[in-house]
């Protein structure tokens, strides 16, 4: 087992019943998203009654858009191996969308990204959650130092540009870091 483990859904009440991690430094939100090209009706799932969505196979939105509208979709929701292989299809025009995580979505599209529209997957209970870093249970000291550097990343505005870096946005956590 690893000491660190980074992109780890922060949730409080999961991170006091588990007694292997320590989970802290909530450091960005992630966010479900549905990613088209022009001329497709936002803030609704009903064009893909017609249109093509791509999806990661296995992922909550790949359920999700498979009993959304009473199963409807059904028919157009396609499946990829890897998110980014969703986008690739979506630039050659082969699909009219994609939905998954947003800085997965965004860090495909990379330059590409202007060309498309970028919106919240209607319907959703609960499209975005934080994400921080697990810590092998007993090694205070490290979490401690992690969530320190994590806070100084944030506030000093260099964790904006490390996402930057891979074309995404960062999208602060709804839990602030605070030093655990």
């Amino acid at each position: 087992m690893a000491d660190v483990m980074l992109h780890v859904p922060y949730d409080a009440a999961f991170a006091e019943e588990n007694d292997r991690v320590i989970i802290t430094a909530p450091y960005y939100q992630e966010q479900l998203v549905i990613v088209t090209r022009q001329g497709i009706e936002q803030g609704s799932l009903t064009p893909f009654k017609k249109e093509k969505i791509g999806v990661e196979l296995d992922t909550w939105t790949d359920f999700y858009l498979l009993s959304a509208l009473y199963g409807t979709l059904r028919d157009q929701v396609v499946h990829f191996r890897k998110t980014e292989e969703a986008v690739a299809a979506l630039t050659r025009g082969e699909i009219a969308a994609v939905a998954g995580p947003r800085a997965e979505v965004e860090a495909a599209l990379g330059s590409l990204a202007n060309q498309y529209l970028l919106n919240n997957i209607p319907g959703l209970s609960r499209d975005r959650w934080d994400l921080g870093v697990a810590i092998k249970q007993g090694n205070n000291a490290l979490a401690q130092t992690i969530s320190q550097a994590m806070q100084t990343l944030m506030a000093n505005g260099n964790m904006a540009k490390i996402f930057a870096r891979y074309n995404t946005h960062h999208q602060s956590p709804k839990k602030r870091v605070t030093g655990d």
